[in-house]
């Protein structure tokens, strides 16, 4: 099986999924991963193939840092919607070829609006792999939504 696997973000995001390409390349499934370019090393070292999907995400967090710092909290907002949205464009554009002749797209959460748009053009399935849970669990809250789960309990204890 041929298997394209999109992530995004810093190193802590993408570390993870080049650990779950090279378990799935060991199991004798070829791999890609498509990543922003501080990434190539980290995935070409452990024999997987790697596809730009342009930019640099170390920069784009120094960047945001440096506004930080400067307490331009508007901005930093300002900044991080225009990075997502080139992000989203590139990986789009790039991913259109890389994804070719893959069986499965393996997105996380920087990956889906791409992902999502790659697998229905090309007709392939779409697999989501996120690192925490994303929506609410009994334990925890979704982080996108962090609403207690208590909240969506009744009296009874029934969701």
């Amino acid at each position: 099986m041929q298997i394209a696997i999109l992530t995004g973000g810093s190193r802590g995001d993408v570390q993870p999924y080049v650990a779950l390409g090279k378990g799935l390349q060991d199991a004798g499934h070829m791999v890609r991963i498509l990543s922003s370019d501080d990434f190539q090393d980290v995935v070409t070292d452990t024999g997987l193939d790697f596809v730009s999907t342009g930019g640099n995400a170390q920069a784009v967090a120094q960047e945001i840092q440096s506004l930080v710092a400067q307490g331009k909290t508007l901005e930093v907002f300002a900044q991080m919607k225009r990075a997502a949205e080139k992000q989203a464009v590139q990986a789009t554009e790039r991913g259109l070829a890389a994804c070719q002749g893959s069986d499965l797209i393996l997105g996380e959460l920087s990956g889906l609006s791409s992902g999502r748009a790659l697998a229905e053009k090309l007709g392939i399935p779409l697999l989501l792999a996120y690192l925490v849970p994303f929506t609410a669990t009994s334990a925890f809250p979704s982080p996108l939504t962090p609403i207690p789960h208590s909240f969506f309990i009744d009296d009874g204890g029934e969701i």
